[in-house]
């Protein structure tokens, strides 16, 4: 008789077919792999047109790779029976739902345990194909649709989140395609001893863009609920997290504050091994030695790092070491308290000891005897700490380093600065008021150059246009600008459209130059009030004859470049400027972000359908040879895009 605590064997049961609404009932075992016959349990006989009972077909068998039992594939063969109605001989299937998805190649469970492999075991999409013994594109699309429904799909995910984190992954290894993705982390959980933190979503990039675009994705009061942000020191994540929400509080991650503090102590042991030995650390200076052991947080310290530590703190000329790597202690120590009140009590207490008045800061640590080793704690303080202590100005660094050889003159010609201000003196070269004269002389005289680009700066939003105007209106930027006409070149203008008006008074200044408006004046904001407002912008500088719209780098990031999300643009501006004042140009390598070449001038060429061939003609390279001065040859050796629409998309 067998034990009472044990069962039958049973395959189904223990391959767990009895979830995915099967039955084995047979196995086959080959050298790579196990394979094990499987039935519907339900009959599903029953028409499902008219309801009427149907007659048996015939029989198909369907594949799926299923979790592998002891590491060697397993495969089943599900023998799925067709029905026939015999009065509207419609015929079916028996339903496998509950096995698999449609037209799909994973059961349910092999989906599972490929999912819970890279998620939890962090196997690769190589080790998880051969696994299910199946092509490494058809495990990586499987992991991915399922990752997404159960992790990104999932529309509670962003139920009551008060604390979000938000930091950059490298996730691609290879040389072509966004490297980068910015993780979205909800840690309201950490923060109220809930449970573990939770994954919201990543974004494919690393901007301040990407971060600000999937913010105001969500709804306003989702934005309201939200009080903490905690990030690394990137500014970007800062300054979207300031735009979209307001009233939350941005903080830095303990992690990058005491990396940023541990940096400021590397900075402080370097620079006192330059000043005594006047070499970088070599094996056997104490200095050197101790590198590792500073680090080392105070409760960790063995006996034997504690009599190094001794001994080096014994000598006077490591005083400012041995000050700041108190100070770098103390705030790990606040960190790792159990008691977050008592923590920020130590963080705040350790804050007040090392702030220095503004005036008298210095640049980097311990760069003076007595507030050196101040500046290096400086480096690592928590509150407003979302900039690393390089960025800080150094006004005296004159007094610090020696003066350093004048650098070689250079040969190459400078960059055409004089449009918003004289260049300053530098490499020992004269400049004086004709400096700029010349310098526009010699890009006129060059027979490649036909315009310069600017932009003249602008203003966040339309509201904020009137009280910061662009540089358009400064008397000495409009004096460089007189330079560019008077030497025959062209003007690029880069600038928003809530500028427009300046644009336009600039135009009618200086009625005989001309001026390309580049990327349509940067319509980004695709609501209807900011497109209302961008096209009463645009039209008011139609009216200005000597003006020309190009038509690029009008994609959204993150959005594939379509011809439905960017019709409008065009046609607005078609109607405003006419074909014989538009051109469609490129902003690679920055378009690559939302499309290829070919998708991006494949849309134009879509929008631009029902034109006439001489109106695409214009728009596509007629426009920028009449502007730009090129040989008019080029209008003949190209063929006019309505003709090559509908049998290729080329690049016209």
């Amino acid at each position: 008789m067998p034990d009472a605590t044990f069962a039958t064997p049973d395959l189904t049961t223990f391959c767990r077919l009895d979830e995915l609404g099967l039955v084995a009932v047979g196995q086959r075992l080959e050298p790579g792999r196990a394979v094990i016959a499987c039935q519907v349990v339900e009959p599903d006989d029953w028409c499902h047109r008219c309801g009427q009972h149907g007659v048996l077909r015939d029989t198909v068998v369907r594949r799926l790779a299923h979790e592998p039992l002891g590491w060697r594939p397993t495969l089943l063969e599900v023998l799925v029976r067709r029905y026939r109605c015999a009065d509207c001989a419609h015929v079916w299937r028996q339903d496998t739902s509950r096995a698999a998805e449609a037209k799909t190649r994973l059961s349910r469970r092999g989906l599972r345990w490929a999912l819970e492999g890279i998620v939890v075991r962090h196997l690769t999409v190589a080790r998880i194909a051969e696994g299910l013994d199946i092509s490494w594109n058809t495990a990586n699309d499987a992991v991915l649709a399922e990752g997404k429904r159960v992790l990104i799909n999932n529309p509670h995910r962003f139920d009551k989140v008060t604390t979000i984190g938000v930091d950059e992954h490298v996730w691609r290894h290879t040389r072509r395609g966004e490297k980068y993705v910015t993780v979205i982390i909800d840690l309201t959980p950490a923060r109220t001893n809930s449970g573990p933190v939770r994954l919201l979503d990543m974004v494919e990039g690393r901007s301040k863009s990407v971060f600000k675009q999937w913010l105001s994705e969500r709804d306003q009061a989702w934005r309201d609920r939200v009080e903490v942000v905690a990030m690394d020191g990137f500014t970007g994540f800062k300054t979207a997290t300031t735009e979209e929400l307001p009233d939350a509080v941005a903080v830095m991650d303990p992690f990058h504050v005491v990396r940023l503090a541990g940096d400021a102590l590397d900075r402080c042991r370097r620079r006192i091994q330059q000043d005594l030995h006047g070499h970088r650390g070599r094996a056997g200076d104490p200095l050197y030695s101790a590198r590792r052991t500073l680090h080392t947080g105070a409760s960790l310290l063995t006996d034997k790092q504690k009599t190094r530590l001794d001994a080096l703190f014994a000598d006077e000329a490591h005083t400012e070491l041995e000050v700041t790597w108190a100070a770098y202690q103390r705030m790990v120590t606040a960190y790792r308290d159990p008691d977050p009140a008592r923590g920020r009590d130590l963080m705040n207490t350790h804050e007040q000891a090392h702030r220095q008045p503004r005036q008298r800061r210095p640049s980097s640590a311990g760069r003076t005897p007595h507030t050196g080793p101040h500046a290096e704690a400086a480096g690592g303080r928590r509150a407003g700490l979302l900039r690393p202590a390089r960025h800080q100005q150094r006004s005296h660094r004159g007094d610090q380093w020696p003066p350093r050889a004048p650098p070689r003159i250079s040969p190459r010609l400078p960059q055409p600065h004089p449009l918003c201000r004289q260049i300053p003196p530098r490499n020992r070269r004269v400049q004086t008021s004709a400096t700029p004269w010349i310098m526009m002389s010699r890009y006129s005289q060059m027979p490649i150059v036909r315009s310069v680009r600017h932009k003249p700066g602008q203003a966040a939003s339309p509201a904020e246009a009137a009280s910061h105007p662009s540089k358009m209106m400064d008397p000495q930027w409009r004096q460089g600008y007189r330079l560019v006409a008077e030497n025959g070149l062209l003007f690029d203008l880069q600038v928003a459209w809530w500028h427009m008006r300046e644009a336009v008074d600039l135009a009618r200044s200086y009625p005989q130059q001309t001026i390309i408006v580049n990327h349509a004046a940067l319509p980004s904001d695709r609501s209807p009030e900011m497109m209302q407002g961008w096209s009463r912008a645009v039209h008011e500088l139609a009216a200005c004859q000597n003006t020309v719209m190009k038509i690029s780098g009008i994609g959204l990031p993150s959005v594939p470049w379509r011809a439905e999300n960017n019709r409008l643009i065009v046609e607005t501006l078609f109607e405003a400027f006419g074909s014989q004042r538009i051109m469609f140009a490129s902003n690679f390598p920055v378009d690559s972000l939302c499309g290829s070449y070919d998708d991006i001038f494949g849309g134009f060429l879509e929008i631009s359908r029902d034109w006439s061939p001489d109106e695409q003609s214009d728009a596509f390279i007629g426009t920028a040879v009449r502007t730009y001065g090129l040989e008019e040859s080029l209008l003949s050796r190209v063929a006019a895009p309505a003709r090559a629409y509908g049998t290729e998309t080329s690049r016209p």
